[in-house]
């Protein structure tokens, strides 16, 4: 599982990286968080395609790996996420 978050000064960069990430499969979990559980080789593709979208000098572009008893952990509140279609088993907690 991992998270990408990202902080992209132009909106037209801010576009393509959002469209370019839900097309490898990720869940937008807020406007520059996504979520996803997919294959190493898709996030290696993920850096370098975005490395080469952002601008290196006033964006930032995070990728974190978590397991999935951590992602289960999770609290949210507001706008309502469907984070169950990826997880079977889900204990995410509804706040």
């Amino acid at each position: 599982m991992y998270l990408i978050l990202y902080d992209i000064s132009s909106e037209k960069v801010r576009s393509r990286i959002v469209k370019y990430l839900k097309n490898k499969g990720l869940l937008r979990l807020q406007k520059s968080i996504f979520a996803g559980n997919i294959k190493k080789i898709y996030i290696e593709e993920i850096i370098v395609e975005s490395n080469q979208i952002i601008s290196l000098e006033t964006d930032s572009f995070i990728i974190l790996k978590i397991d999935k008893d951590s992602f289960k952990t999770l609290k949210y509140f507001g706008q309502k996420i469907n984070i169950h279609k990826y997880l079977k088993d889900s204990l995410i907690e509804v706040i």
